[in-house]
Formats: structure tokens, sequence, C-alpha cells
């Protein structure tokens, strides 16, 4: 997704290596080429790792989608 179609409070379906699934997450910060997110909806599966990473990591800019 583009930088300029990704904003600050919106809600994102993204993806991270660190998850074996897709998640929900709104955008806490955008960064030059990723932004900081905080997590709304995981897969059951990766409750264990979102809960390690207190909801929240790091996102690169392709790895967001319309939700």
């Amino acid at each position: 997704m583009k930088s300029s179609s990704i904003k600050v409070d919106n809600v994102y379906q993204c993806t991270s290596p660190l998850l074996k699934n897709n998640f929900s997450a709104k955008v806490i910060n955008k960064l030059d080429h990723s932004c900081i997110v905080e997590m709304t909806d995981v897969a059951k599966e990766d409750e264990n790792v979102a809960k390690e990473l207190q909801y929240k990591t790091v996102v690169n800019f392709q790895n967001f989608k319309e939700k």
C-alpha cells in the first residue's frame, strides 16, 4: 500500500513475519517506510506472540491492505 494512503488512527489488515496469520491493526505512528501499529484483532494461534509484543509491532507499508 502507498504511504499516502495510510492514515494514523485508521485500522488496516496487516501481515508480519512474526505472526502466522493476517491481523487487524490501528496505526499509532507513521515512520519513513513503516508504521507502529497496535494489533486490534489477531488469530487465536498468534495470541501468545501478540501478548509478548504487548499488541504493538512495526509494519512495512508493503504489508498493509485495506480492511
